[in-house]
């Protein structure tokens, strides 16, 4: 159902009587240089993203980590991007539209923070919705470079960019 950077997206059913769809998130292991760096970043990741428990925030169920591969199970998440939103309305959102997905995103961050985490790459297409037709079901997801000053180790290096370039606040420039 997607791909990013750090490996692919895919929907899944549930062996248990439940009946909810997940979302796996696999990324899988490669020789190189970067290895080491890169499966730091994703358990790190999940290490900071198990800690939330919000409920604009997607739900991460569990992280699983082998020899070969590494993945986290999620909340699926039918309602689509916020990117996707966006488009489907001509590029904008009307005032109180924005205003409530606003609201409910400064909500999630706000838990986020109170707790020294920092996503590092919101931007619209990691903000998703359970229903599109209901803004308040408004998530924040893909905490790939996520990060916690005080307790996460020293992945990237002082002054490298992280996150999405033209999402990134000018002061990052400096």
């Amino acid at each position: 159902i997607g791909s990013g950077n750090s490996g692919f997206v895919y929907l899944a059913d549930p062996l248990n009587d439940l009946g909810k769809k997940v979302a796996i998130k696999i990324r899988a292991r490669a020789r190189g240089p970067h290895e080491e760096m890169l499966s730091a970043r994703f358990t790190e990741s999940a290490r900071l993203h198990l800690q939330l428990c919000h409920p604009n925030i997607a739900w991460l169920h569990e992280f699983i980590e082998t020899e070969h591969y590494q993945a986290f199970i999620i909340e699926y998440l039918p309602g689509g991007t916020l990117s996707d939103f966006m488009k489907d309305l001509g590029g904008r959102l009307e005032l109180n539209s924005a205003c409530l997905v606003g609201v409910h995103l400064c909500d999630g961050l706000e838990h986020m923070h109170d707790i020294q985490i920092i996503h590092r790459d919101l931007k619209p297409d990691n903000v998703l919705f359970a229903d599109s037709s209901e803004l308040s079901s408004v998530r924040i997801a893909d905490f790939d470079v996520s990060k916690n000053p005080y307790t996460s180790p020293q992945i990237t290096e002082n002054g490298a960019h992280v996150g999405t370039l033209c999402y990134t606040a000018p002061e990052q420039f400096n």
